[in-house]
This record gives C-alpha cells, structure tokens and sequence, in this order.
C-alpha cells in the first residue's frame, strides 16, 4: 500500500517535470530513493537539448551504473511523474530495480511489453512496479 514517504517522493517528481516542462521539456521527472529513504538522485526530461535519450530514467541508471551494485539497485525504488516508455521501462528492468512507482492514472506502462517479465501492482494512488 502507498505511504505518506511514497506520497512525498512521487510529488518531488512531478515537481520535476513541472522544471522540465518550463525550459521546454516534456513533463517527466524522476527521483531514485534508496531503501533507508534517501535521495540520491534526481532528473527530469532534458530532450530539448536534442538528446532524445535525455529522459530522466535513462539519467538515473546511468547514476545507479556508476555509484550502486545489484544489491542496492534492487533495494532502492524509483519514482516517476509518469509512466515509463518503452525505452526506459526496458533499461530500468535489464538494470535490475527493486520498485518502479509512477502515478496511478497513466496506462500506458505495460503496452507492448507483456512478454518482458515486467508486472504492476496497482495500489490507491500509484503502481509499483517489479
């Protein structure tokens, strides 16, 4: 079930990609929170740069490739504004994440990716997904 914590991180994300949105950006933001609840680190959509591959997403497992292991990658849960696309729902499982959640409302994740191994648990207000 969603907590308050869950609640709180899933606001720092659509503040994210309310950033994004003003310097010309899709609205997408994403927080990667380790287990202990700690932020360690935070992007929004950049592709105006013209870097399509600038999603935050992509941002965040190239944090996580450098600075956490397999341990603490599947430990550690990312938030995001919206659903992932194909992209960097693709990247984030090959990773090897402990918990995507991203807002209830979008749905769009699972479109075309059911043979991935990828499944969502739906709770009130978000979708966590292993």
């Amino acid at each position: 079930m969603i907590t308050e914590q869950d609640i709180h991180y899933l606001e720092r994300a659509v503040s994210l990609a309310e950033k994004g949105l003003a310097e010309g950006n899709d609205p997408f933001g994403s927080v990667l929170v380790s287990a202990d609840g700690t932020i360690l680190a935070e992007d929004y959509n950049r592709v105006s740069s013209g870097d399509v591959t600038k999603h935050p997403e992509i941002e965040l497992v190239r944090f996580a490739s450098v600075h956490l292991n397999q341990e603490e990658r599947h430990q550690s849960t990312v938030y995001t504004s919206g659903e992932h696309c194909p992209m960097c729902a693709s990247l984030m499982r090959w990773q090897g994440w402990g918990e995507l959640c991203t807002p209830r409302h979008q749905a769009n994740y699972v479109n075309g990716s059911e043979n991935s191994g990828v499944r969502a648990q739906s709770s009130t207000r978000c979708r966590f997904i292993k």
